[in-house]
């Protein structure tokens, strides 16, 4: 194989398949990303067995088809420290890569991309297409909710339900609920549970503009956009029936300033002290919330305006699931949804309604 290509161009599509790279795996070739030039052109592809990322199109010059694998961390190293311009990569029958650009001239060692596992081919059942920035803004606004609990695998990823023209996307971690929703291009039914870590990944990929196009089956999903296709395994099993737990009655409500109450929260988190989050009470009044926390490092007071109906009620709840709603809101005010101390609190808003999240709260210490 024997390319030309321009650093910036080849950097960009490291940085992107590298997020694909196994970094907890005892086979090497897992470590490296496939450089693949051809007829259909020069790519860059990497997986870790249950992720996968293809960059395509990079506009290269080709003088030499061929395949090698390079160890994604030594290869994005010398690209990234190469002089700026055109870079030429040179391999030989050992699979041997020699990088060169100006007067540096580099040679690494590389695998034989044969060796590299071969994946099932990506099936499309059913295809629907989604504006790029609405997938991007609806997975930053529910990812924090996903679970972390090996015990409940389908609850590490994502819903991802289609039906009538609108997306759903939910997280649940068995302390709150994050529902995001949106419209996609096509009319057709889906209901499939996607990896965090994938949408983690997902995100960072995803361009501010244009059109992604989403393939489902029974075992995959692949979400292809301008460059990319970015593939990965579904999470098998049955997610939590969650409108049930939005349906529950709410009689107390409270709309409040959505950055007094961050500013609020963010200061009661300052008498957290390595992992322990000592919790916050809400005291809701007719035209105040009076938030207050104790904890062994010291206490807090605070009262901020708000316009409460339905009643009041004094709830407690973990600070840092209120703080990473707020956070992700881009709204300018918040509604709090309640009816009892021991009830979930429903937090969504008057500006955009296709955001909410459901907060279970601390039951209070005697």
């Amino acid at each position: 194989m024997k390319i030309t290509v321009s650093k910036s161009a080849l950097i960009d599509a490291i940085n992107t398949a590298s997020r694909a790279v196994s970094s907890k795996t005892t086979m090497p070739i897992l470590k490296c990303l496939i450089l693949s030039a051809g007829s259909e052109g020069f790519e860059i592809f990497a997986t870790d067995m249950e992720m996968n990322i293809k960059v395509f199109g990079i506009e290269a010059e080709i003088e030499t088809a061929g395949r090698v694998a390079a160890d994604a961390s030594m290869f994005g190293g010398v690209i990234r420290k190469m002089p700026d311009g055109e870079i030429t990569i040179s391999t030989d029958d050992k699979f041997i890569l020699k990088i060169k650009s100006g007067k540096v001239n580099f040679s690494i060692a590389g695998l034989d991309a044969a060796e590299f596992p071969v994946l099932p081919a990506a099936e499309r059942d059913k295809t629907v297409g989604i504006a790029a920035s609405e997938l991007k803004n609806i997975i930053r606004r529910t990812r924090f909710s996903v679970g972390t609990d090996p015990g409940k695998p389908v609850f590490r990823g994502e819903l991802f339900e289609i039906r009538e023209g609108k997306i759903n996307v939910v997280a649940v971690d068995g302390y709150r609920i994050s529902h995001g929703m949106g419209e996609v291009a096509e009319v057709c039914e889906v209901m499939a549970v996607v990896p965090g870590k994938t949408l983690q990944e997902l995100e960072r990929v995803l361009p501010e503009d244009g059109e992604v196009v989403m393939c489902f089956s029974a075992r995959q999903v692949v979400f292809e956009m301008q460059g990319v296709i970015f593939g990965s395994q579904i999470i098998q099993g049955d997610f939590l029936a969650y409108r049930l737990n939005f349906e529950a009655d709410c009689p107390i409500s409270a709309v409040v300033d959505k950055a007094s109450l961050l500013s609020a929260v963010e200061r009661v988190m300052l008498l957290s002290h390595d992992e322990t989050k000592p919790p916050v009470r809400l005291a809701f009044d007719e035209n105040e919330l009076k938030l207050s926390s104790r904890a062994p490092l010291g206490s807090v007071d605070e009262e901020i305006p708000v316009k409460c109906a339905g009643g009041s009620v004094t709830i407690e709840f973990n600070p840092q699931y209120f703080l990473d709603v707020l956070r992700v809101t881009e709204e300018s005010s918040l509604r709090l949804n309640m009816s009892s101390p021991l009830s979930p609190c429903v937090v969504d808003n008057l500006e955009n309604d296709r955001f909410r999240y459901l907060i279970l709260p601390l039951r209070p210490k005697s």
